[in-house]
């Protein structure tokens, strides 16, 4: 099934589409076969949540790391 992930710029502006895709792709194939893999296991969506928000929050936290907040705001001041 399709997951909708929805968040605010405290996720988007420091992790890309591909990095959010990447952690929930981890967690479901992790717990896949302990929870038949369903994405509408409650167990597996919060582990994937939680695990999304852990690494925005290390993500903003990496002062060299480039997220998108960082590209787009080296585009827009032209740097």
């Amino acid at each position: 099934g399709d997951i909708i992930v929805m968040g605010s710029d405290g996720l988007w502006d420091n992790l890309s589409e591909a990095e959010i895709l990447e952690v929930i792709e981890k967690v479901f194939s992790a717990g896949g076969s302990a929870h038949g893999g369903a994405a509408e296991s409650p167990t597996l969506m919060n582990r994937a949540s939680r695990e999304i928000v852990s690494a925005a929050y290390h993500a903003s936290m990496d002062k060299k790391r480039t997220t998108p907040y960082s590209l787009a705001a080296t585009e827009w001041f032209d740097m």
